[in-house]
């Protein structure tokens, strides 16, 4: 195949579906546990955890209404509380995405209560599309547990990382807070300039965008009270200064 042809999206060779399917048996006949490719077929045999990602629901559930999917998914307390637990890392954990993959997470709820297309890039956001990584993004991965260190002196409150939070009611939504605590739930943002400051706060509150996805979360986590946490967008590396702003 040509340069030109990959560019034209016309390759000069047939499709062949038998050699996915040769391999997909041969996946299956070695036991293979660790082939992205194989785990999303409807033969892959997964654990229970991994059975509630959306792709695997949808599998077990293609054949049946909304209404039998939403009334026979109901997650116990202990099953929200594990996957929690074995989440806790974020984007260093696979089962992290692979469980967010197709829900509407607390930081898309925003966009998609007025997203009026039924595709396009929010919806592939939601079903696993990526997106650029962003400064403020490499910022507040390098500063949040310094930030969540602070927090907890100024709060005077043991903040703890949270994993992916799901519904026990409503399957297709989850969170991840960037902290916890008895009472609350925490939400760091660090931007990176003045500029990019007022997409967070506006007149001394969460601008509408986050604060949708702190009332997700907090819905999510049974908590009344969140904690909007901004860092410096210049010196935080020096002078520690966080904004803090109580959502209820």
């Amino acid at each position: 195949m040509t340069a030109k042809e990959l560019s034209n999206g016309a390759p000069s060779l047939l499709s062949n579906s038998s050699v996915l399917d040769k391999f997909l048996d041969m996946g299956r006949k070695r036991k293979l546990d660790n082939c992205e490719l194989l785990k999303y077929q409807s033969a892959y045999i997964c654990d229970t955890i991994q059975s509630l990602s959306m792709h695997q629901l949808v599998l077990k559930y293609k054949e049946k209404s909304c209404k039998i999917f939403l009334e026979k998914l109901v997650l116990s307390n202990e099953t929200i509380t594990q996957i929690e637990v074995e989440t806790r890392e974020q984007h260093h954990n696979n089962l992290w995405f692979e469980l967010r993959y197709g829900r509407i997470t607390a930081s898309r709820a925003y966009e998609f209560s007025r997203c009026k297309k039924n595709d396009g890039t929010l919806i592939a956001l939601i079903m696993g599309g990526s997106i650029p990584d962003t400064a403020a993004m490499k910022r507040g991965r390098i500063l949040e547990n310094e930030v969540r260190k602070t927090l907890s002196m100024e709060l005077g409150k043991k903040i703890k990382k949270c994993g992916l939070m799901l519904s026990s009611e409503y399957l297709m939504i989850a969170g991840s807070p960037d902290g916890i605590c008895e009472d609350s739930i925490i939400e760091i943002k660090c931007p990176t300039s003045a500029k990019t400051y007022q997409n967070y706060v506006k007149n001394g509150k969460p601008t509408e965008k986050f604060n949708t996805q702190m009332q997700m979360q907090m819905y999510l986590t049974g908590l009344q009270k969140g904690y909007f946490c901004v860092a410096d967008n210049i010196n935080y590396s020096t002078n520690r200064k966080v904004e803090i702003i109580c959502v209820i």
